[in-house]
């Protein structure tokens, strides 16, 4: 599919009538809530008639997210909590000031909340820490920060999410400190196109140009300014990971096959049983449309070219995944790469003859 993966899609058709169900019948209550603000001032007793309608909007519509999506999804009640608070937001605008007693009194309940819902995320934190500690050293980190989170989080889009930017942050601040991994034949692809003296650079001249752009949108605006600033901060954030994931994730070539892996942006494992032949790239030249091929080399052209027998699954960003049958891609040291390729998927022939 252009736009969406196939997970993805499925996804969204499974979440789509659930959500659809929840919106209209909210929508619903919301048109009710209007309507009985509007008559709330001639009602006998208005405080009665506030109080069902506190109820309706801050309790009944987290109960119906909770029945029509979540336990539909299978998704953690702890997903309720952001409706609920957006429910009380709203009750809290819609609802006259006179009027706002049982209001207030559910108030009261955002304290205990919210102390609950930082307690289970803190749990889960350490559960994920756990998960963590329990595989090897020699383990890719964002592929080992990505299962430990799936065992955790049960929504697939979410897990991923907090996958990612556990994985941004777990780089850029303590990348420096990890050293490449071994074990199987590693090999870089990072230094032939001096990727990270590029993406430094890049960085510079972002770090000059934030405070440039700060100080001139502060003269119009201090928050719009602040919000470009955190997000050129998150930006260089995400570079500095990315500059240390192109030297911690190198391609592997292991008993069962061949692991791709550039940056944080990819993640392919590809099967020798799936491999259909390796060819140099300027060997094999490509037409300039060609499906369901991917290049992943971080600068430059690519060396080589891998076409599959059948398709394999490119695992993206923060989840997204592409399916391929060709895959372009390079290394540092090319004769090492092919000498240990062949070695290695030789020996996985002579096993499975």
């Amino acid at each position: 599919m252009p736009a969406l993966t196939q997970s993805f899609s499925l996804f969204m058709l499974r979440l789509r009538l659930p959500l659809l169900l929840f919106f209209l019948v909210t929508l619903l209550v919301y048109a009710t809530a209007v309507y009985v603000v509007g008559i709330i001032a001639q009602t006998p007793k208005p405080d009665v008639l506030a109080a069902a309608l506190t109820f309706d909007l801050v309790v009944l519509v987290p109960l119906l997210f909770y029945g029509l999506v979540v336990r539909w999804q299978g998704w953690s009640w702890i997903t309720v909590v952001p409706v609920f608070v957006g429910s009380m937001l709203v009750a809290h605008q819609l609802i006259p000031a006179d009027h706002q007693a049982a209001l207030h009194l559910l108030g009261y309940l955002a304290a205990p909340i919210e102390l609950l819902v930082l307690g289970v995320l803190g749990h889960r934190a350490y559960r994920i820490a756990q998960q963590l500690r329990t595989r090897s050293a020699n383990a890719d980190l964002l592929e080992a920060m990505m299962a430990g989170v799936r065992e955790v989080i049960p929504v697939p889009w979410a897990a991923n999410v907090v996958a990612y930017e556990l994985s941004v942050f777990a780089y850029a601040l303590t990348g420096w400190r990890r050293a490449t991994p071994q074990g199987a034949p590693c090999f870089s692809s990072h230094r032939r196109s001096s990727y990270g003296v590029v993406v430094t650079a890049i960085l510079v001249a972002a770090c000059v140009e934030m405070v440039a752009v700060h100080v001139l949108v502060q003269q119009w605006s201090a928050v719009a300014a602040w919000v470009l600033t955190g997000l050129s901060a998150y930006g260089m954030l995400w570079g500095l990971a990315e500059i240390q994931a192109a030297r911690l994730r190198p391609i592997t070539v292991g008993s069962e096959g061949v692991v791709v892996r550039s940056g944080l942006r990819w993640t392919i494992h590809v099967p020798f049983s799936a491999i259909d032949a390796v060819w140099r790239a300027h060997e094999y030249p490509l037409p300039r449309k060609t499906t369901h091929l991917l290049n992943v080399t971080p600068l430059g052209a690519p060396q080589y070219l891998l076409t599959l027998t059948e398709p394999v699954v490119a695992h993206g960003l923060y989840g997204y995944q592409k399916t391929i049958s060709r895959l372009q891609f390079a290394v540092d040291a090319p004769d090492a790469f092919e000498a240990s390729l062949a070695q290695a998927f030789e020996a996985w022939k002579s096993a499975a003859a």
